[in-house]
């Protein structure tokens, strides 16, 4: 049985979340950005991130009795390489919602797989697609797609061949061609998914930029001014709702004071007072 050893820390996705929950301001700035809930997409990578943080160590990849009998095997090393499949979606989720594009850094990286055609994320995706999620439908044998029709099939996953930790034969359409052997070593796929994770610690400093950007722009535009206190109330409240929300900010004392200053006083007695302290310019 060989245990999953990835150095994945489950605090950090926690730590992500504290600070995207720190400030309601940033769930009003997502909650509809665009025409879009981006709050909902940043909520599901948190989620899977947590799923995979603190449930990928759990995976044992057991091998069953050798190469013609590796059913569990395949079955657990697949579940593996989907979670850091989902790891890394999860990242590049957050990435284009914070940046408000794809400036997912690690988008050309060569540094782990040391692929000369193809990045690190391209070549992944092919192990992805080999042991697991379209194995019986390859277009090539390496992640780099020829242009001809030929086919390829992966076998069952087995770790009793040679030179990697995980293996299949892949098989090909064409009569003549002898099966190739492809693999991985499980400490470059560890590797991997932990330069993705700990992306979190950019992603973390970029919910402040956002917040610090976001108070900077508004602080630039000048409000209004008017004479008349429920006219300045009135534009104070729609400042508010604009700037941070129609229940943050200062929209309670705000509103407080407009009904307040809205009352109609019927007594006599007390409206003179009342008007007086309406007119009052005082703070």
């Amino acid at each position: 049985m060989i245990k999953i050893t990835i150095n994945i820390n489950s605090d950090l996705i926690d730590k992500f979340r504290d600070k995207v929950n720190e400030n309601h301001m940033f769930y009003e700035l997502y909650r509809s950005n665009a025409g879009k809930n981006k709050w909902n997409i940043i909520c599901s990578a948190m989620d899977w991130l947590t799923v995979v943080s603190k449930g990928i160590t759990k995976i044992n990849i057991k091998n069953d009795n050798g190469f013609a009998s590796n059913h569990l095997l395949s079955l657990n090393c697949m579940q593996y390489i989907v979670a850091i499949d989902i790891l890394l979606e999860s990242i590049k989720q957050l990435y284009r919602v914070l940046d408000g594009e794809d400036n997912y850094p690690l988008n050309k990286d060569k540094s782990i797989f040391k692929q000369s055609e193809i990045s690190d994320d391209k070549y992944f995706k092919h192990i992805r697609a080999v042991f697991g999620t379209h194995p019986v439908n390859l277009k090539s044998v390496d992640g780099i797609r020829k242009n001809n029709d030929e086919k390829f099939y992966a076998s069952w996953s087995t770790s009793v061949l040679l030179d990697y930790d995980f293996s299949v034969f892949l098989y090909s359409n064409k009569p003549e061609k002898e099966n190739i052997k492809f693999g991985f070593d499980i400490e470059k796929i560890n590797e991997y998914a932990q330069k993705r994770y700990n992306l979190l610690n950019d992603l973390i400093k970029k919910v402040d930029i956002v917040i610090q950007d976001h108070i900077s722009n508004k602080k630039k535009i000048d409000i209004k001014e008017n004479k008349n206190p429920i006219k300045q109330l009135e534009i104070l409240i729609k400042e508010n709702e604009e700037r941070i929300s129609s229940q943050y900010g200062y929209a309670h004392q705000l509103n407080y004071l407009y009904r307040l200053l809205k009352v109609d006083i019927k007594d006599d007695e007390w409206k003179p007072i009342i008007d007086n302290y309406k007119d009052c310019n005082a703070p």
